[in-house]
């Protein structure tokens, strides 16, 4: 089994019975019963836990049956898994749940499939419960005496229902939330007041169509069920009297804004329908006014978008900003990625997109209304569409546009704005166009053929990009209605680097990526910045593809232990690197848990081999380098590097050692791996992700990491090591080695 966590699949309701737990699906109406242990297994699979780790945690609840637990809860949970009933996550993150229970209804009311139980299902796992086992929330219906019932306002939020004829009596302690009108805390009421017809409106009934996120605000004018929603979570900073709360059971977990090892890639069958994602540098006004825009003009399809902002400068000024942002606004997340700095983390967005449609756009654009479900509906309509769109630039006076760029060198870049009078009408077809800024585009997520990893710094990428299209055998268009207001101001000054050096480096590579003659880019950069500059910049870029490390779509170092002192000293590693060209090309993820590394170097080294394995195949690296080697040897692993190349052609890692006249001990580590795509996926199947259990396969795979990584099948080693290995043939050295008593 997967050694992912394991979560409850969203949108199911759960209903206890006299042996078991009814699951009801909020999608297909269909039902499942599950007896009492699947119903335990069930319960415990809210995020945090492995397959492993619930089956442990079952044996501790049921000593007497930890034989039986062993053989049957696996088999269940797969079935489970298979069935759609759960899923997995990469990482822990606990799903909240809420326990709700209802009163006072009419006679064939059910608790477990009205309007209430399914829009909760969307933000927690619903379990409803009778009134007397204190609930996170009690719905008292219009035949609830309401002053009779016993309940606890500490631990319950109490909602009543009525209708202006018929009011539920109560006794007026706690707080009052008017949903459909505001948040009113003074007068001393302590429930909900909404109208009956809320609870018998039909889910299903002619709403054909309209995707079941969008149902949540179409059932009142005042937009009900997110106010609703949000009324919960506003609880969880209140108690009655305004003193200030311990966090609520129903407000869900809190956490630091999230890297790219914390979130789940890939786009979901039950997700949005379309990713808006913006990469930023310190821009917190522009990102602020462009996701507002979107959430105010964009109304018609706001339910069904997610929007994600990729933050190149988390340890900035703009961070923390930017995370409570992306916080407070539905379907908005914030995604920190530092490893490199430069336009092309456009890429990651892609990669983390959740929808099948991405419009990707600068964090200072401004949409023309309703475009936004145009365009949606535009891709929904060509399920195999692999075209790259974009839309007319509309300038301040609102009246000029430009519908594309002229493939033409002018003032350091690529590309000159122009305009197609076919654009001018904002009904008329797409047409094609040679090219267009990079402000604003969108494509399919499967469609995305993505960016050179190599890419630093600012520009180079407009052009690059749609060529790939057209190879790939997409075309890039132009769709008149997708109109956009792009900032070019910047009175406060450029908040990152934008250097010359950069965008000649960047264009160089594209060229070098699709085969094309550097005539024009030679000559228009020797003109506009003088021959000195380009020819010391082609020189330098020209010597960094000729250097062993350039075959690595991505390079990065293990980590170290903090006390970094003597000849890998951060300096002399750095000054090494610039010897050797591993500069440019070295990224530096930061630890994503933000923890220091085990300090025993086997595990130290597989555990983060394995971190890096996992965001290297997110990123959708062909070939990633982890080195581990001291500053003063890199240029001896450089020499080794051109073997390791043409070794991973076949194989699906190369464990480099350093050469030495002794024999190599098993014991040794390596000083870098190659990693191909498909021995990123083989190590992130193989090696478990915490360092306990990654610890525990160490010891059962020969107790080293250099034996470990022989069990994965297909790496080889560099020197070729083989007969030269030092045995170790007792478990006793191995251990000892480890730093293990025996």
């Amino acid at each position: 089994m997967s050694q992912d966590y394991l979560c409850r699949q969203p949108g199911y309701s759960m209903t206890p019975f006299e042996d078991g737990l009814l699951l009801r699906a909020r999608d297909t109406r269909t039902r499942l019963r599950l007896n009492r242990t699947a119903t335990l297994a069930w319960l415990l699979c809210d995020g945090t836990l492995e397959a492993e780790e619930l089956v442990a945690r079952l044996q501790q609840l049921h000593p007497d049956h930890a034989e039986a637990v062993t053989v049957e809860i696996p088999g269940l949970l797969n079935q489970l898994l298979e069935s759609g009933h759960l899923r997995t996550r990469p990482v822990a993150w606990e799903r909240p749940l809420l326990r709700v229970s209802f009163g006072g209804f009419w006679q064939d009311f059910e608790p477990g499939d009205n309007y209430f139980t399914w829009m909760l299902s969307y933000r927690y796992d619903v379990l409803i419960v009778p009134p007397s086992s204190i609930p996170d929330l009690d719905f008292f219906g219009p035949h609830c005496d309401v002053e009779s019932v016993a309940w606890d306002h500490e631990r319950s939020l109490g909602i009543s229902f009525g209708s202006a004829s018929r009011q539920p009596r109560h006794s007026g302690q706690g707080r009052t939330v008017d949903l459909t009108l505001r948040w009113d805390g003074e007068d001393g009421d302590g429930h909900l007041h909404l109208p009956t017809w809320a609870l018998v409106v039909d889910w299903t009934r002619d709403l054909e169509g309209v995707p079941d996120r969008d149902r949540l605000t179409r059932f009142s004018p005042h937009n009900f069920g997110e106010r609703f929603l949000s009324a919960l979570e506003q609880r969880a900073a209140h108690q009655p009297g305004g003193r200030e709360a311990e966090p609520s059971r129903a407000a869900g977990p809190t956490r630091p804004p999230a890297e790219l090892d914390d979130l789940q890639p890939g786009p979901a069958a039950d997700g949005p329908r379309l990713t808006v994602g913006m990469a930023t540098y310190d821009d917190y006004d522009g990102v602020y006014f462009t996701v507002q825009a979107l959430v105010l003009n964009q109304p018609e399809i706001a339910a069904d978008l997610e929007i994600l902002i990729v933050d190149n400068h988390p340890e900035g000024p703009a961070a923390e900003a930017l995370a409570g942002l992306a916080a407070g606004v539905p379907g908005a997340r914030y995604l920190a990625f530092s490893e490199i700095r430069s336009t092309a983390v456009r890429d990651v967005i892609f990669r983390e997109a959740r929808a099948p449609i991405v419009l990707c756009m600068d964090s200072h654009v401004l949409l023309s209304p309703g475009s936004l479900l145009r365009l949606t509906e535009y891709f929904e309509a060509r399920a195999d569409c692999a075209e790259l769109v974009h839309g007319p630039l509309l300038y301040d006076d609102h009246r000029t546009l430009s519908t594309h760029f002229e493939p033409v060198w002018s003032a350091g870049m690529y590309g000159v704005w122009a305009t197609d009078d076919r654009g001018l009408d904002v009904d008329a077809p797409p047409f094609e166009i040679p090219m267009q800024g990079l402000g604003l585009f969108a494509c399919r997520t499967e469609a995305w053929p993505g960016l050179n990893p190599r890419l630093r710094g600012f520009g180079g990428e407009e052009g690059y990009l749609h060529e790939k299209f057209r190879r790939s055998g997409g075309r890039a268009l132009c769709l008149p209605f997708l109109r956009w207001i792009h900032r070019f101001q910047r009175p406060g000054g450029i908040p990152f680097a934008n250097l010359w050096e950069d965008r000649i480096r960047n264009y160089l590579i594209v060229h070098h990526e699709l085969g094309l003659p550097i005539t024009g880019l030679e000559s228009h950069f020797r003109s506009f910045l003088g021959d000195a500059l380009y020819q010391r910049t082609e020189a330098a870029v020209l010597a960094e593809m000729a250097s062993p490390w350039w075959a690595f779509d991505a390079i990065y170092t293990l980590g170290r232990a903090p006390d970094l002192s003597g000849g890998n000293s951060p300096d002399a590693f750095a000054k090494a690197a610039s010897a050797t060209g591993l500069d440019k090309l070295l990224r530096q993820p930061p630890d994503p848990a933000g923890k220091p590394l085990p300090q025993e170097p086997d595990l130290r080294f597989a555990y983060r081999l394995r971190q890096l394995s996992e965001r290297a195949a997110r990123l959708d690296f062909a070939s990633t380098l982890i080195l581990d080697a001291e500053a003063t040897r890199l240029a001896e692993l450089a020499e080794l590097l051109p073997d390791a190349t043409q070794a991973l052609d076949e194989a699906l890692a190369v464990s480099i050692y350093p050469p030495q006249p002794a024999p190599l001990a098993a014991t040794d580590l390596p000083w870098a791996i190659a990693i191909s795509r498909r021995g990123l996926k083989r190590i992130c199947d193989q090696l478990p992700r915490k360092p306990a259990a990654l610890d525990e396969w160490l010891r059962s795979h020969g107790g080293t990491l250099s034996r470990a990584l022989e069990s994965l099948g297909d790496v080889v080693s560099l020197p070729h090591v083989g007969d030269n290995r030092t045995p170790i043939d007792d478990q006793d050295t191995v251990n000892r080695t480890r730093g293990q008593d025996t």
